[in-house]
């Protein structure tokens, strides 16, 4: 909890990835509400431990750029997920405490990084013996001739022959790049494979359920979770061994040895495929949304929003508002009264007054409902929105663009997106 604390509160700011989005690429709702800056709310609000939940979890806050997640289903979907995550209140730090444990194994020689899971489901492996059928057929008989040499040399002085040997040579000349591309991919996870497993065998355990009733992980066993992961440490062990050049090369000269850790690579995901995929997905899942849950642990004061109906009539509304980045001894609640479709609010008040963060306030809290996580407030409630804002338009005189010109095109931007069937919310900042 203290670290946790810590790591969420502004002056206590602190990554366990440094992450870094490029502010260029995100879009002007990004922007405009500091959402991946480097004490923005991403940062803030991040807890991911894979690079996959990772860009989720930047897609769900972005929601310029996101309208695929955009339905009234997904998210209220993804809320009952959260709700669940957060109903587990003694769960919720042994995750982090597990997830910490991955960075702790990386290789020391490594860049800290989020693991990579896509790396298991990595398809180049079949995409090899596609490309070479041929290296299928003639490998092992090779290996065992080998084998049978290596005794006959030592106790029977038999000559060993040194073609068998040039021509394994060939063949690793032939194969070197491509298996060792796909060893790096596996490599770079080998030291989070254990952690993966331990994580996704207490995930099964929770019974983490959304509002269809649907248990993540609940097409697997712990066994089986168990079992495909220990294997595939196992793999990877050997794997570990091609880092080192000399033996890489001596055992594939004799051996052909990148041939049958490929094939045990093979053969493992075509037993595991379906757990495979399962099982990555659903973790996915769960680690992008348990960022939210997380919040909701730390904040038990915040409130799950009510996700409108299509139909309703009613629109955004809310009590107790407040910036979740501003620090409690120096924040204002603020009530959002009842605002129907079609109205436009005019908020107005002295410079430094706070306008323009009581806008993102309504911003944000609007992309966390949107996102199925819990907001800072004690009450609110909005229908499925699509949020545009245009707060921070700037001149640039390279491009021979003028402030008034920049507020012009943006607005036209978010007149050419409003074409969606879906309620829209524009905060406009306008400067006198």
């Amino acid at each position: 909890m203290e670290r946790e604390s810590a790591r969420i509160s502004i002056k206590g700011f602190g990554k366990k990835f440094g992450t870094q989005i490029v502010l260029e690429k995100v879009s002007p709702l990004a922007r405009d509400l500091d959402l991946f800056r480097e004490n923005g709310l991403f940062s803030w609000l991040d807890t991911t431990f894979t690079s996959n939940a990772e860009q989720k979890l930047i897609a769900l806050l972005d929601l310029e750029d996101s309208s695929s997640y955009n339905n009234r289903e997904n998210v209220l979907l993804r809320q009952s997920i959260v709700r669940s995550i957060s109903e587990k209140t003694l769960a919720i730090p042994k995750i982090l405490r597990l997830a910490s444990y991955l960075k702790e194994n990386q290789d020391v020689f490594q860049a800290r990084t989020k693991t990579e899971t896509k790396s298991i489901r990595d398809e180049n492996t079949s995409k090899f013996w596609e490309s070479y059928p041929w290296l299928k057929k003639i490998y092992r008989p090779i290996t065992i001739l080998v084998l049978a040499f290596i005794p006959a040399n030592v106790f029977l002085g038999v000559p060993f022959p040194a073609s068998v040997l040039f021509l394994n040579l060939i063949l690793f000349g032939l194969y070197r790049s491509r298996s060792l591309d796909i060893f790096r991919r596996y490599y770079s996870i080998s030291g989070s494979i254990s952690g993966l497993q331990k994580i996704l065998i207490y995930l099964k355990g929770l019974k983490i359920r959304d509002k269809n009733g649907r248990f993540l992980l609940e097409d697997t066993s712990k066994d089986e979770l168990r079992s495909a992961y220990k294997d595939l440490d196992l793999i990877l062990k050997r794997v570990s061994l091609t880092e080192a050049p000399l033996l890489h090369l001596i055992l594939n000269n004799l051996f052909l040895y990148d041939l049958w850790v490929l094939q045990k690579i093979s053969k493992w995901k075509e037993k595991h495929s379906v757990l495979l995929e399962k099982s990555i997905e659903d973790l996915t899942l769960f680690d992008s949304l348990f960022s939210f849950a997380n919040l909701k642990w730390m904040f038990p004061d915040y409130c799950f929003p009510e996700i409108l109906s299509e139909n309703s009539k009613e629109g955004i509304s809310g009590k107790g508002l407040f910036h979740p980045l501003i620090p409690s001894d120096s924040r204002v609640s603020n009530p959002l009264d009842f605002i129907e479709e079609q109205n436009v609010v005019l908020i107005t008040g002295s410079n430094m007054s706070g306008k323009t963060t009581y806008l993102r306030t309504i911003g944000v809290a609007s992309i966390l409902s949107m996102a199925g996580g819990p907001v800072p407030a004690s009450k609110f409630s909005l229908p499925v929105l699509k949020i545009h804002t245009s707060m921070r338009n700037e001149d640039n005189l390279e491009e021979g663009i003028s402030f008034f010109y920049a507020e012009v095109r943006r607005l036209s931007e978010i007149v050419k997106k409003s074409g969606i069937k879906i309620h829209l919310i524009l905060f406009y900042s306008m400067r006198f």
